[in-house]
Formats: structure tokens, C-alpha cells, sequence
């Protein structure tokens, strides 16, 4: 009895083993294993002329699809091993040809109804309509009347609910500005910044290719957006060719980029974020932090 017992926690050991090495090995796939992707943008200006492509593929193309948007149609596709998901329908349905419904013989399709006679809307005044329209005068004057006063209160109202609502918003203001200028959580507020920086660093595509040529319309707008554009400078260097026109509105262009993300990189960002003892303080008062 007590070898079958042995035997019995022996199988199950080995099953939990098993099993526990498959999950160990599938997060590893995850956390090493890069996703690959190709993304490729056009725009001339107009949504009939935008092409947009995305293909992508992971662990050797075991894993791999792609998502169009032509000719203001979407089409997409999943592939997981052998298998595939929404595959375009002249590939699954054939010709795609509807077979015309056959009519038995000594059988005709019914024919439309006739013209319907007109129908007289006209009813005979009968005695005592003149005092219900008189009546029905009235109560439209009074209901006239009785407008304008509602939507003075209605004004007087809102106004005072405004007021109010600005008050209440001035109080929870010094209430956020007390949290976020205190040491602790501008601390946690340059961490968090340093560990984006770095993650955008680790997502820093291979390769890079494009042009854009925009204009606002307003060319105080124009120069904003250009002042925007050159803080990611870093990010995409003399990769983009970036061409403001303060003349004209207008948008076009073309982009290309190839890369790979690892999710090895959003498990060191993680990590180093939660190892932070300001970031886990200022979660702690941001948790219990009541307007």
C-alpha cells in the first residue's frame, strides 16, 4: 500500500514539474523571444490615398500576420503555425458566385398589390370641437407664459452651479499641486521619467526611413508642432526629413520603419520602477489620496 502511495505522489510530482517547466519555458519565450515588425505609411493628403501595412512575425515566423488599410479597406490576417485566421474570402470561398433562386414550374412570383384607394383624412366637425381648439389656445398661452420663468431659473441655476463647480476645482487643485510638489513624489516623478526615456531608447526601431511635409494653416501652429518634432529628434534623427510649410495646410508624406521589441525591456523597466522606494511611497499616497 504505502509503495503505491510513493508511486502515486511520484506521478504527480513529475506532472507539477512538467508543468512548471512549460510555463517557465513559455515566459522565457516571451521575455527573450523579439516580435518583428515592418511598418510601412503613405499619405498624399487625401484618406483614398492612404496605405498603411503592418507585417509581423515571432519565434521564427511560428507566429506571424500582417494589417492592411488600402483604398479605405482593412484587411487582416493571423497565422499560428499552420493555422489561419481570416483568410481574404476569394481564397476561402471561391468564386464568391450566387446561385439565383429556381422557380417550380406552374409557380409565378406574386405580383405587387395594387394602388391603394386614396383615404379621406377629412372628418365632419362634430359638436363641441370649436370649444377643445379654444381651450387648447389657452393652455398653449399659459404653457408660453410659464416658459420664460423656467428658463430664468434654469440660468439662475446653472450660473450657481458654475460658480460653485470653479470653487470646488480651485480647492482640489491645491490639493493635487501640495501632492505633486512634495519631495518624495518629484523624486518618483524624474525616476519615472529616466525609466520611459529608457524604455523609448530600447524601442528604437532598426531602421527608419521618411519625409513629412505639413503645414497648419496658422503658422504660430506650425512652429508649435515643429518645436514638438524636435524634442523626439533624438528618437528619430536624420532618419525623417521633417519639412514645416507655413504658407499652406497641408499634410503628406511617406514613412518606413523595421524593429524588433523584447519584452525582456518591459521587464527591466518593471522592475527597476517597483525596486524604487519613492515610486512605491507616492503609489501609497496617491492610493489614499482623497479631493
Amino acid at each position: 500500500m504505502l509503495h503505491i502511495l510513493l508511486m502515486i505522489l511520484k506521478i504527480i510530482g513529475i506532472l507539477i514539474a512538467v508543468i512548471l517547466g512549460l510555463v517557465l519555458l513559455a515566459a522565457l519565450l516571451v521575455i527573450f523571444a523579439p516580435l518583428k515588425y515592418k511598418l510601412n505609411v503613405k499619405y498624399d493628403g487625401s484618406w483614398d490615398s492612404l496605405d498603411v501595412s503592418v507585417r509581423y512575425s515571432w519565434l521564427y515566423h511560428l507566429v506571424a500576420g500582417h494589417v492592411l488599410y488600402r483604398e479605405k479597406e482593412t484587411d487582416w490576417q493571423l497565422r499560428v503555425a499552420w493555422k489561419k485566421v481570416n483568410v481574404r474570402e476569394e481564397e476561402s470561398s471561391g468564386d464568391g458566385k450566387r446561385e439565383e433562386p429556381v422557380l417550380k414550374p406552374g409557380k409565378q412570383p406574386e405580383k405587387a398589390k395594387s394602388e391603394k384607394e386614396p383615404v379621406s383624412l377629412k372628418t365632419p366637425a362634430g359638436p363641441g370641437k370649436e370649444d377643445t381648439c379654444h381651450r387648447q389656445k389657452q393652455v398653449s398661452e399659459k404653457e408660453l407664459k410659464k416658459k420664460p420663468e423656467k428658463k430664468r431659473r434654469r440660468k439662475r441655476f446653472s450660473f450657481t452651479a458654475f460658480c460653485d463647480k470653479i470653487k470646488v476645482i480651485g480647492e482640489k487643485k491645491d490639493k493635487i499641486m501640495a501632492l505633486i510638489e512634495h519631495e518624495i513624489h518629484r523624486n518618483a516623478l524624474v525616476k519615472v521619467k529616466e525609466e520611459l526615456l529608457r524604455f523609448l531608447r530600447f524601442l528604437k526601431p532598426e531602421e527608419m526611413k521618411g519625409r513629412i511635409h505639413y503645414g497648419c494653416g496658422d503658422p504660430c501652429t506650425t512652429g508649435k508642432v515643429l518645436a514638438g518634432l524636435s524634442v523626439l529628434y533624438p528618437f528619430y534623427g536624420d532618419n525623417l526629413a521633417v519639412r514645416p510649410d507655413f504658407q499652406q495646410k497641408i499634410l503628406e508624406g511617406e514613412l518606413h520603419i523595421k524593429g524588433r521589441i523584447r519584452g525582456l525591456h518591459a521587464v527591466i523597466v518593471f522592475f527597476n520602477l517597483l525596486l524604487n522606494k519613492d515610486i512605491r511611497t507616492t503609489c501609497g499616497h496617491i492610493r489614499n489620496f482623497k479631493l
